[in-house]
C-alpha cells in the first residue's frame, strides 16, 4: 500500500525531527486511541466485516471509514472526532477513502459512491453504482482511485452465481459524479477479447471485477487495474475459454479507458484465484537501465513483475502443463503462467513430510482429514466424488493488502500465508457449486492449527532488480502454538506492511494480536506492541509540521480467523524527548 506523508518540515537553520528509524522505534508509544464504535455482532458472516480501514490524510485530518459505511474524521494529532457522516444498514469490509483537493471520496455497502468536504463533511454528490446494471450485489469497498480529475472505481459483485452486475471498470468526474469512461471487463460484442469466451457465455456475466484497487502512474498517463476471477468461481462449463479480461492485470489509459496491454496470469480460472491486491510501482535498475516495473502480487503466492510499458515479465516465464479436470461438461485450461522469479513465497503442493506432526493430537487429526483428499496442488480443478487440496489456498499467499517497497534498499515486501483448502463439488438446484468438510474448509485442525510445518505465514523482502528473496522471516505466532511450547511457527492473517524511507518495516497481518516493526535490511524484529485485536489492515504514516512523524492502524480482528473483534484505530509516535538533528537544508 501507498504510504501517506503529511507536511513537509519546515526548513530552517538546524531542523529538529522526531522521526522513526531502526535505533529508535522500539520507543514508539500510543499517542491515541480512538474507537468508532460500530462494529456488528461478533458470530458467523458479520466477522467478515471487521474494521480494516487505512486512513487517509487530508488538510490535518484522518479520514476513515467503517464496515457500515460511515465516514469519520478525527484530528491528526490528537485523534478528537471533527465530524462524522453516519451511515446504517449493510455492514461490509471497508479499506478507506480517496482524497483530491479538499475532497474526500468513498463507496459504502450499499453500492453508492459519496463526495465529501474533508473541512466539514459535507456532501457534495452521491451516485448509485448499481443504477443502470444486471440485478445483483454491487458495493464499492476500496478506496477508489483517483487519477487528475477523475475518481475511477471497480467494486465487489456476486462470486456464487454467473449473472449478476457487471465489474466493469468506471470513471466519474470529481466535480458532480458525473460519468465518463467505463471498460468492460468482460468483452462486448466486437471489443478484442471476446473471442476468448465461449458464444452466449459472456451476457451478464458478473465477476471480473476490480474489488481491490487500481495503481496510477500519471506521469505514464495509465491506470493498471487487477481483476477479479469470472463467476462462478469454482466450475466454468457455461463459461469456456481463457475469458479475459478475468485475473489479469490491465493497463488502462488513464484519461480515455482505452486498453494499453493486459497480462493474464490465470487461464479460466476454477480456483477463485483474483487478483485482489492493487499492484506496487517502483523501478528495477538491470544493465545500467532503468525500467519502469510493477509487482502484481497473487493468492498462488507467486509474485509477478511485469514492465509497466508493455506488461512483459522482467523475469521471464512459462506456460507449464497443469492437472485436468474430470468435472462433466468442464473444460480446463492446459496450462497456466509461472513467472521464473521471484520463486513462490509459500508452498504449492503437499511434499511428503509436509505433514504437522508438532503433537501426536494434531497429527491424528490431519492425517485423517488428508486421508480424505485424492489430489493437491496449485492448479489441480475439484473433482465431484473426493475432496482436492489447493495450496496456497483461498486465503493463501498474498492478500488485499499487496505489498510494500523501500527504494533505498530495492526491497518489496510480501507477507504470505501458507494454509490449505479442501473442497469438492457437488451438484445443487442443478449446478455444481463447491463444498467443503463439514466446519473444514481450510487444511487445519478443528482449532485451526494448519495441517502443515511451519511456518504458517511469511514476510518476505524480495530484491526487485534480480528477483531474488532477500530474506525471509516467520510473521506472528499462532496462539495454539506458543501454549503448547512452539515458537517462531507464524500466525496466517490479513493486512499489509508500510516500508518507512529510514528502513523500517511495520507490519501486523498476524492472528496474534501484534503490531510489529522489523529491520527492512536484514527482518530482525525491532519493536513488539500487543493489541486488543489482530491488526488486519495496513498502516499509514504522516509527518508534521514540526517534524514528528505517526504511526497509524486499526486493530478490527475477526475477519475470516479466529480472535476478539475491534473497532479501534490506533497511533504511535515516539516520546517528545527522542529527537535526532536533520542536516540544514537553507530557506
Amino acid at each position: 500500500m501507498a504510504r501517506f506523508v503529511g507536511s513537509l518540515i519546515l526548513f530552517c537553520c538546524v531542523a529538529w525531527a522526531q522521526r522513526i528509524d531502526p535505533s529508535n522505534v522500539e520507543k514508539l508509544q500510543v499517542a491515541w486511541r480512538y474507537a468508532h464504535g460500530e462494529n456488528g455482532p461478533d458470530t458467523g458472516a458479520a466477522r467478515r466485516t471487521s474494521f480494516s480501514a487505512t486512513p487517509v490524510l487530508a488538510d490535518g485530518k484522518l479520514i476513515l471509514v467503517t464496515p457500515k459505511g460511515s465516514a469519520i474524521a478525527l484530528d491528526a494529532k490528537s485523534g478528537r472526532e471533527v465530524w462524522k457522516v453516519p451511515r446504517n444498514g449493510e455492514t461490509r469490509r471497508n479499506w478507506g477513502a480517496a482524497h483530491a483537493k479538499g475532497r474526500v471520496f468513498y463507496g459504502t455497502p450499499d453500492g453508492k459512491l459519496i463526495c465529501l468536504l474533508a473541512k466539514n463533511g459535507e456532501k457534495l454528490w452521491e451516485i448509485d453504482l448499481r443504477a443502470g446494471l444486471y440485478a445483483g450485489h454491487l458495493s464499492q469497498n476500496m478506496p477508489p482511485a483517483i487519477f487528475g480529475d477523475l475518481v475511477i472505481t471497480g467494486g465487489e459483485v456476486p462470486e456464487a452465481t454467473p449473472q449478476g452486475p457487471e465489474g466493469m471498470i468506471r470513471a466519474w468526474r470529481q466535480s458532480d459524479g458525473s460519468p465518463v469512461w467505463e471498460f468492460h471487463t468482460v468483452p462486448r460484442d466486437g471489443e478484442p477479447g471476446a473471442e476468448t469466451w465461449a458464444p452466449g457465455s459472456r451476457k451478464n456475466r458478473t465477476g471480473v471485477n476490480v474489488w481491490g484497487q487500481c495503481a496510477v502512474d500519471e506521469v505514464a498517463g495509465a491506470l493498471y487495474c487487477p481483476t477479479g476471477s469470472p463467476s462462478y468461481d469454482f466450475y466454468g462449463a457455461d463459461r469456456k475459454g481463457a475469458g479475459l479480461y478475468a485475473n489479469s492485470v490491465v493497463a488502462l489509459d488513464g484519461k480515455t479507458g482505452k486498453l494499453r496491454w493486459h497480462r493474464q496470469l490465470v487461464h479460466h480460472d476454477l480456483w477463485d484465484y483474483d487478483l485482489p491486491a492493487k499492484p506496487v510501482l517502483f523501478e528495477v535498475k538491470q544493465n545500467g537501465k532503468t525500467i519502469p516495473a510493477l509487482a502484481q502480487i497473487t493468492k498462488m503466492s507467486l509474485v509477478w513483475i511485469l514492465d509497466r510499458r508493455t506488461g512483459e515479465p522482467i523475469f521471464g516465464f512459462e506456460e507449464r502443463a497443469v492437472p485436468q479436470s474430470t468435472m462433466p461438461g468442464e473444460e480446463s485450461w492446459p496450462t497456466q503462467p509461472f513467472p521464473l522469479k521471484p520463486a513462490p513465497l509459500s508452498r504449492t503442493a503437499l511434499a511428503s513430510g509436509d505433514l504437522n506432526t508438532l503433537t501426536p493430537e494434531w497429527e491424528q487429526e490431519c492425517r485423517a482429514l488428508y486421508e480424505q483428499v485424492g489430489r493437491s496442488g496449485l492448479f489441480t480443478p475439484w473433482e465431484k466424488d473426493r475432496y482436492t487440496l489447493i495450496f496456497p489456498g483461498l486465503l493463501g499467499g498474498g492478500t488485499w493488502s499487496g505489498g510494500s517497497f523501500d527504494a533505498a534498499r530495492r526491497l518489496l515486501f510480501v507477507n504470505s500465508n501458507d494454509i490449505g483448502y479442501i473442497g469438492k463439488l457437488t451438484e445443487r438446484d442443478g449446478r455444481w457449486m463447491l463444498s467443503t468438510p463439514p466446519g473444514q474448509a481450510r487444511f487445519t485442525t478443528k482449532n485451526l492449527v494448519p495441517c502443515t510445518v511451519p511456518p504458517w505465514n511469511t514476510l518476505n523482502a524480495i530484491d526487485v532488480d534480480t528477483g531474488e528473496v532477500r530474506w525471509r522471516v516467520p510473521l506472528g505466532e499462532l496462539p495454539e502454538a506458543k501454549k503448547k511450547g512452539f515458537d517462531h511457527t507464524g500466525a496466517y492473517g490479513l493486512g499489509g506492511s508500510l516500508a518507512l524511507p529510514s528502513g523500517v518495516l511495520l507490519i501486523g497481518g498476524s492472528a496474534d494480536s501484534t503490531f510489529r516493526a522489523f529491520d527492512a535490511a536484514s527482518g530482525k524484529t525491532l519493536w513488539e506492541q500487543p493489541m486488543k485485536a489482530s491488526v488486519y489492515a495496513t498502516p499509514m504514516s504522516f509527518v508534521t509540521k514540526e517534524g514528528r512523524e505517526f504511526v497509524v492502524v486499526a486493530a478490527g480482528g475477526g475477519s475470516f480467523f479466529a480472535g476478539p473483534m475491534g473497532d479501534e484505530l490506533v497511533a504511535f509516535t515516539l516520546p517528545e524527548t527522542t529527537k535526532r538533528e536533520l542536516p540544514s537544508r537553507g530557506r
